[in-house]
């Protein structure tokens, strides 16, 4: 989902109303005023129409998304956009209380009901996976085989939703604590395809910070939660890519055939041609 794209039948409009000028050329004196007329409220209606629809956009996580830098930025960002964004974290959090419905801090002051959240949005963004990798670590677990399940249950919490569209936010670039090692959280991503969810890879975006002294090690600070954030919106602007099974080849680019283009796309030289037609028929009868 890219919320940002123009609809094609509004480009195809506004192509349509900058030749307009030029077809007036042909069109007899007697007829230019009605035209003209037309024109003027075809631009007003152009004019007025919001490039930019509104998309509904949940974002589900850890303390990543619970009143940290990272989470609070990235909902500014995306409301700035003029989207609708219900963001939800509970710090201390992994993927499998999630799945089970009801997602809590450990102490019990904040707990979120997965059934209370809403469902069918156009984006979903989980921003898990940082403390199921550590969890994993701190039970001296096998980390290809953890996470795979960790993967298997991102799916799981996926389906939960049923979204439009699903990203995985993995895990930042982690600066070394015991069980929170870059490690850990290497072989989550190694994992991440079998989910079969995009995935949007952090380490980028937050690796130099988080090297720098940036944040506690686990949470990245205002200036690289900033950039991670950026980088995050910058992401989802991008066409969504499907999910590429672990060691696939890269992606071939595709052309898209006409047949696969919008109906709609043409809707803007309808206007202008039948407008044409008309007059033309005014002129023969």
């Amino acid at each position: 989902m890219d919320a940002c794209q123009t609809p094609e039948w509004v480009q195809y409009t506004v192509l349509g109303l900058a030749i307009f000028p030029h077809v007036m050329t042909l069109v007899p004196p007697q007829y230019r005023a009605p035209a003209s007329t037309v024109l003027k409220i075809l631009n007003v209606i152009a004019a007025n129409y919001d490039a930019t629809p509104m998309s509904t956009i949940l974002i589900i996580g850890d303390s990543h998304v619970d009143g940290t830098s990272y989470g609070i930025k990235l909902e500014a960002k995306l409301k700035a956009l003029g989207h609708k964004v219900t963001r939800a974290g509970v710090g201390a959090t992994s993927a499998v209380q999630w799945v089970k419905g009801t997602a809590c801090r450990p102490k019990k002051d904040k707990c979120v009901e997965v059934a209370d959240l809403p469902k069918g949005t156009d984006l979903l963004l989980i921003s898990l996976g940082t403390n199921d990798a550590a969890n994993a670590g701190a039970a001296k677990k096998d980390p290809a085989t953890a996470s795979a399940k960790i993967a298997k249950q991102m799916a799981d919490l996926a389906a939960k939703f049923g979204a439009k569209r699903t990203v995985w936010v993995g895990p930042p670039w982690q600066r070394g604590g015991k069980y929170y090692t870059q490690a850990n959280m290497d072989a989550l991503y190694d994992a991440a395809p079998q989910s079969g969810l995009e995935v949007f890879d952090s380490r980028p975006s937050t690796k130099e910070g988080v090297l720098g002294g940036s944040g506690d090690g686990v949470h990245p600070g205002s200036k690289t939660a900033e950039l991670w954030a950026q980088a995050t919106v910058d992401y989802l602007a991008q066409p969504q890519q499907p999910p590429q099974p672990q060691d696939a080849p890269p992606a071939t680019e595709t052309t898209e055939t006409p047949e696969q283009q919008p109906q709609e796309a043409g809707i803007g030289w309808l206007l202008v041609a039948a407008l044409v037609a008309y007059l033309l028929f005014r002129r023969k009868s």
